[in-house]
């Protein structure tokens, strides 16, 4: 029986993704698709530097803004963003400012920056990894939806492993 373990470029997969979007669903996909240990991840931070490892293969999974925006709103409790919070003011408030004291998860307390700025900070630092390293890569979420197929095929050629028929 042929191993396909030789083949793999990379120790390990992880992948993450903006507050709000559906990163996890892709991460889910890619566990039941390929033989590669995937670290479990959460929620992409914004930090000052992140440190790419050269045997682990990083995917972000980009979402169209608008998206996030509405499914954090949907959700803003569970981020610890006040439930008092419109709509119309919740895209250019603070993050700081909408957060609420006394809830459980309080990702956002100190992003002092729109959610706008917030997820161009992240797009843009996944894009400046993207372009120096060669194991990072982005997933434009609504491509992935459309033609998931050749997305799991491109990153199987990646990392160099045989997709298995799972999905």
């Amino acid at each position: 029986m042929e191993s396909y373990t030789d083949d793999i470029k990379y120790n390990f997969i992880e992948v993450y993704g903006h507050p709000g979007s559906h990163f996890e669903q892709i991460e889910t996909l890619l566990k039941s698709n390929f033989k590669s240990c995937i670290h479990e991840t959460e929620q992409f931070e914004l930090k000052k530097e992140i440190i790419i490892e050269p045997d682990i293969l990083y995917f972000y999974i980009e979402d169209k803004f608008r998206d996030i925006l509405n499914e954090l709103y949907n959700m803003r409790v569970k981020f610890g963003i006040s439930e008092q919070t419109l709509l119309e003011g919740f895209h250019n408030s603070l993050y700081s400012n909408m957060c609420c004291k006394n809830c459980t998860c309080n990702m956002f307390v100190g992003i002092k920056m729109s959610p706008r700025t917030y997820w161009e900070e992240c797009v843009n630092c996944w894009i400046n990894l993207s372009n120096k390293y060669e194991n990072v890569s982005i997933i434009f979420y609504h491509k992935f939806l459309d033609n998931q197929k050749v997305i799991l095929l491109d990153i199987s050629k990646k990392i160099n492993n045989k997709l298995e028929n799972k999905y």
